[in-house]
């Protein structure tokens, strides 16, 4: 089972959706853009003994749609708490979808509370670099989607 193509195929499904936003993949070499504030959100999914962190990591512009078509407001009615509100919902949706295809229905996983945070250019420029293989498109925007077994 390949846990993170899994993901991958939900966050797509799910960001369709819910946010009316598609996910590319992203063309290698890309450049990962300076001074563009990222937001990421985790989530912890546990499974028997085995404990998943789900991370979903996009431009707060990108949040911004992801809010406002969600909620079918105006953009510029979009208050930074619901840019990172927007994406926990979407990481919890996400998360769920993904336990359900990789576990069965019939399974109890434990999703915890998402978690969101702005992060370092540092920390951007990192995560960012690390897993191009889970770097994808929205809006012609670099996102991430990963998966980790902790």
């Amino acid at each position: 089972m390949d846990i993170q193509k899994i993901l991958q195929e939900a966050f797509s499904e799910v960001l369709e959706d819910f946010s009316f936003l598609f996910l590319e993949r992203a063309e290698e070499p890309f450049d990962i853009p300076s001074n563009v504030q990222y937001i990421c959100s985790t989530i912890m999914v546990r499974h028997e003994q085995d404990s998943f962190k789900i991370s979903l990591l996009a431009p707060e512009d990108v949040c911004f749609e992801m809010a406002a078509n969600i909620t079918g407001s105006d953009e510029e009615e979009v208050t930074p708490d619901m840019a990172e509100d927007a994406l926990k919902e979407l990481s919890n949706i996400t998360a769920g979808d993904w336990a359900v295809r990789c576990f069965g229905e019939s399974e109890i996983c434990l999703l915890e509370s998402p978690t969101a945070s702005k992060l370092s250019e540092e920390k951007k420029r990192d995560m960012l670099s690390r897993n191009k293989e889970k770097v994808f498109q929205v809006e012609d925007q670099l996102v991430l989607a990963q998966v980790c077994l902790e």
